[in-house]
C-alpha cells in the first residue's frame, strides 16, 4: 500500500511530506500542493488567439517555477517519485510494482514515508515513461515538469482551436483556465494527468480534422488513467459498431498493443505483477473522494461505489445510441459531456484528476459567449471563481480529500447550466449567432 504524504506548508517552501489522514487529498501518489497554485495571467488582450497563447504561457511559466522556487532546495519529493522509480526499475527489467525494492529506491532520493509511492497506471504506461529511468531523480523531475508545462499549453491551444467562437476573449478565457485550481495542483505535485489531458485534446483536434487514425493514437494517452474516461471507451466502441468504422478504435487498440509489447520486452511478467499489486495490496478497495466513495462511506457497503458508474453506463447506452443512430453524434459537442459524467460517476478519482475538465470549461465559455442575458453569465462565472477560491482555501488549510467531494457535482451543475441555457437562447436569437 502506498503512503499518503501531506500537503505543502507555507507558500513556496519545499518540504518532505508528512503523513495525513488516509482519505487525504492525494491519491495513491499523494504529493504536495503549493498554496499559491492558481496564478492569474497578465498582459493586455490583443487578438483572441494571440491573447490566449501569451496569457497561458505566462500562467504556466509561473506554475513551472513554483517547485524550484528556492535554489537551496535540491529535490521535491512528490507524486513524480512513483513514476521515476517505476521507470528506473523497468529499464533494468525489474518489477516496477514491487513494494520493498521501490521503497528502497525512493528513500535513496529523499523519500521519508514508511510505505512507497507506487505507480498504479497500467503497464503500457511504462513504454512512455521508461526513458526517465536513465536520468537521476532531480534531472528526470525537471524534465517531467517542463513536459507537463508544454502538455498543458499544447492541450489549451488545441482545445482553444476546437471550441472558440468569434468574438471570444482569449484573455478572459486564460483567466478562467488559470483560476481552475486542479491544473496547478496536477502540475505542482508531478501528476501524469496533464498527459491524459493532452490525449483528449489530441483526439478532439484530429477527429475534427478527420485524421481518425491519429486521433486513435492520441487516445492512448487518455488510457494512462482509463477509469477517468470510462464512458469515452464505451461510446467509442458503440460508435464503431453502429457506424461500421473502426479506424479510430483500431489505431487506439494497436497503439495500446505496441505499448504493452514494449513493456513486456522489459519485463515478461509485467501484467501479472500489475494484477497482483492491484489486488493483493488492496488498491481496488480504497475509498476516494468521489460520489461513489461518499455512498460507500454512508452505506458502509463496498459495492455501492460502483452504482453511479453503472447508472451512467445505462444513461449512455440510451443517449449515445440514439444520437448515433440519428446521425447527430458530434465528438466535439459530446466529449465534454462524457468527460464530466465520467468524472462525476467514476469509483476512483482524485481532485487533481479534474484537470480533464478543461474541455468542459472551454466549451462552457464558448456557450456562455452566446448569451444575451449577462446576469446568468456573470452568476455562473462568479460561482465558478468562488468555488476555485474555496478549493484553494481548503488546500491552504490542508483539508483531507473528502473535503473536495463537492467539487465535481458543483462543476457538473455549472456545466449543465451552460449546456442547456445557451441552446434555448440561440433558438430565440438569430440563426447567425455562432455556436460552439
Amino acid at each position: 500500500m502506498s503512503a499518503r504524504p501531506g500537503l505543502w506548508r507555507g507558500s513556496c517552501d519545499i518540504t518532505i511530506p508528512t503523513p495525513i489522514n488516509k482519505y487525504g487529498i492525494h491519491g495513491y501518489n499523494s504529493g504536495m500542493i503549493d498554496s499559491n497554485a492558481p496564478i492569474a495571467p497578465g498582459g493586455p488582450a490583443s487578438r483572441p488567439a494571440c491573447s490566449m497563447g501569451s496569457s497561458t504561457v505566462l500562467i504556466f511559466a509561473l506554475f513551472a517555477a513554483l517547485p524550484f522556487w528556492k535554489p537551496e532546495v535540491s529535490t521535491n519529493i512528490n507524486d513524480f517519485v512513483a513514476y521515476w522509480s517505476a521507470a528506473s526499475r523497468i529499464v533494468h527489467g525489474q518489477n516496477p510494482y514491487a513494494i520493498g525494492p521501490v521503497l528502497e529506491l525512493e528513500r535513496a532520493v529523499g523519500f521519508t514515508g514508511s510505505a512507497p509511492l507506487i505507480m498504479r497506471n497500467p503497464p503500457w504506461t511504462l513504454s512512455i515513461i521508461a526513458p526517465l529511468g536513465f536520468f537521476t531523480f532531480v534531472t528526470a523531475q525537471r524534465i517531467w515538469l517542463i513536459a507537463a508545462f508544454f502538455e498543458i499549453l499544447v492541450s489549451l491551444k488545441w482545445l482553444w482551436d476546437v471550441y472558440r467562437v468569434p468574438g471570444q476573449s482569449g484573455f478572459l478565457t486564460s483567466v478562467a483556465i488559470a483560476a481552475f485550481s486542479p491544473i496547478a495542483v496536477a502540475i505542482t505535485i508531478g501528476q501524469i494527468s496533464p498527459l491524459v489531458l493532452l490525449g483528449i485534446a489530441g483526439f478532439l483536434r484530429f477527429e475534427q480534422k478527420r485524421r481518425l487514425g491519429l486521433a486513435g493514437v492520441f487516445l492512448v494517452l487518455a488510457a494512462l488513467k482509463p477509469h477517468l474516461v470510462f464512458l469515452l471507451w464505451a461510446t467509442l466502441l458503440l460508435f464503431s459498431l453502429c457506424r461500421r468504422s473502426a479506424k479510430t478504435l483500431g489505431m487506439f487498440a494497436l497503439t495500446v498493443g505496441i505499448g504493452s509489447f514494449i513493456a513486456v520486452l522489459f519485463d515478461r511478467s509485467i501484467f501479472t505483477e500489475y494484477v497482483n499489486f492491484m489486488t493483493r495490496e488492496g488498491v481496488v478497495q480504497e475509498v476516494t473522494p468521489t460520489l461513489g466513495g461518499a455512498l460507500r462511506l454512508w452505506l458502509r457497503t463496498y459495492a455501492v461505489q460502483f452504482v453511479p458508474a453503472m447508472l451512467a453506463l445505462g444513461w449512455l447506452l440510451y443517449y449515445a445510441s440514439r444520437k448515433i443512430r440519428q446521425s447527430k453524434w458530434s465528438w466535439k459537442e459530446q466529449t465534454p459531456l462524457l468527460l464530466m459524467v465520467s468524472l462525476l460517476t467514476t469509483p476512483y478519482a482524485w481532485f487533481f484528476d479534474q484537470v480533464l475538465l478543461v474541455p468542459c470549461i472551454l466549451q462552457s465559455i464558448a456557450r456562455l459567449r452566446t448569451l444575451r442575458h449577462g446576469r446568468l453569465r456573470n452568476s455562473i462565472a462568479g460561482l465558478y471563481l468562488g468555488a476555485n477560491v474555496l478549493a484553494v482555501v481548503l488546500i491552504v488549510f490542508q483539508r483531507p480529500g473528502f473535503w473536495y467531494t463537492w467539487t465535481i457535482p458543483f462543476w457538473f451543475t455549472l456545466f449543465t447550466l451552460a449546456w442547456i441555457q445557451p441552446a434555448r437562447e440561440l433558438v430565440k436569437t438569430s440563426a447567425g449567432v455562432p455556436g460552439s
